[in-house]
């Protein structure tokens, strides 16, 4: 459903023992690095075919990439594409068509300077303000 649960849940040792690869799932995409995603889901692959999830939690990795590029947008007001390749884990060839989606999407806001290959953010904007 696209909510994290609460903490709480992880309490009991019977629980946590079975949830744990959803427990770690949720940590790495919050993580915002696709390597470390592409890890944990290899590694508990055989727990999310069983539960029939595998296909799902693979569409995850666009949430990936979204949440490592939302931390670079507040972190940076410069970076190069090579550099958010290998902060987010993205294949350089791909870091450009990726970035311009996230603009066009409007997870960040910038220009990406092609000659240059620079991704120059803008400061955020007020998001308590309406147009």
């Amino acid at each position: 459903m696209g909510q994290i649960p609460n903490r709480e849940i992880f309490v009991d040792q019977l629980i946590f023992q079975n949830v744990f690869p959803y427990y770690r799932l949720i940590q790495v995409v919050l993580e915002g690095n696709l390597e470390d995603f592409t890890r944990t889901v290899e590694q508990y692959k055989a727990t999310y075919q069983k539960d029939n999830l595998y296909t799902m939690i693979l569409r995850l990795n666009q949430i990936v990439i979204r949440i490592g590029l939302r931390r670079i947008s507040v972190a940076y007001s410069n970076i190069s594409l090579a550099d958010i390749s290998r902060k987010v884990q993205i294949p350089l060839q791909d870091v450009e068509f990726v970035v311009a989606k996230a603009l066009r999407d409007g997870v960040m806001h910038g220009v990406i300077d092609h000659e240059a290959q620079i991704l120059k953010i803008d400061a955020d904007q007020n998001i308590y303000v309406t147009n």
